[in-house]
């Protein structure tokens, strides 16, 4: 019995660690001036600052905006000004019109 219990708990332990790190943010807006958006399957969404990204996709940002997002993993912050479209993924972004980022790393004091 005691064994049938312990694996429920290891299993039930494994579930929530697997969604957890599905839902986990990779990046975030830490400078947004003007507006841009998400685009989520086909829908915008509008983006805030210091708003978390959850999964690689694509964001448009309009002609007067400007935009930064800061990568968790990498610490390295692109700045984005508008109009243009970015296709976001895990690792950098990459854009697929407009201007190419300015990128600079950013330390723990910053």
């Amino acid at each position: 019995m005691t064994r049938i219990a312990w694996r429920i708990l290891a299993g039930a332990a494994c579930l929530v660690a697997a969604n957890s790190a599905l839902a986990a943010p990779f990046a975030m807006i830490t400078e947004l001036k003007g507006e841009a958006w998400a685009l989520e399957q086909g829908k915008p969404r509008k983006l805030a600052l210091l708003g978390y990204l959850d999964h690689p996709g694509e964001i448009r940002i309009d002609p007067a905006g400007k935009l930064a997002i800061t990568y968790f993993t990498s610490g390295v912050q692109y700045s984005f000004a508008g109009p243009a479209r970015v296709a976001l993924d895990n690792a950098a972004p990459k854009v697929l019109t407009g201007e190419a980022p300015q990128f600079r790393k950013v330390t723990p004091e910053k």
